[in-house]
């Protein structure tokens, strides 16, 4: 729920609302904890659990500096989670794969967000009637393939890495 939170958080951010940092600071120490404890140790030695990696890592990466997250990630932290990510990033669901589009590029991995994000694109259907979509996912009722935030996702996803991609039309392609 923290690391929801932080997201939120970094959503307000973005669009100018005032975010106590004192609080986002304490909220990522708190994960980072949570992180050493457990993701470390438990997911990633089973090489298991790299959705939620995935997402912590981008939380991480919509924060306009390392003052917000208090520095307890460290860059060797992060690459870890990054290298773990993409090495399952063809497991990933549509929205978890664009996690860590955003991710990549925001970390100076161009090339590997392309690729990620090109199968992402790959996977939609493309109609006159019903424009762009995805098939509905399997377990969409888990947070991590629901199936419109999956959509809207793509489309944020767009509009970051092109912020010129006539995303509603349906004109796009996965070649971004």
């Amino acid at each position: 729920m923290t690391l929801y939170i932080l997201s939120g958080l970094s959503r307000a951010l973005e669009f100018g609302v005032d975010v106590p940092k004192e609080m986002v600071v304490r909220g990522f120490g708190y994960l980072h904890r949570h992180y050493l404890d457990e993701l470390v140790r438990d997911m990633m030695s089973l090489d298991g659990g790299w959705e939620y990696i995935t997402f912590l890592n981008y939380v991480l990466s919509s924060y306009p500096d390392a003052s917000w997250t208090g520095g307890v990630f460290t860059e060797s932290d992060r690459k870890t989670m990054l290298d773990f990510s993409f090495r399952h990033w063809k497991d990933h669901s549509p929205l978890t794969k664009g996690y860590l589009t955003l991710t990549l590029r925001r970390m100076g991995r161009a090339r590997d967000a392309a690729l990620v994000f090109a199968s992402v694109m790959d996977s939609a259907k493309t109609t006159v009637d019903e424009g762009t979509f995805w098939a509905p996912e399997d377990r969409s009722w888990l947070w991590y393939p629901d199936t419109i935030e999956s959509h809207a996702f793509a489309l944020r996803v767009l509009s970051e890495l092109d912020p010129g991609t006539p995303a509603g039309t349906g004109s796009f392609s996965g070649s971004s």
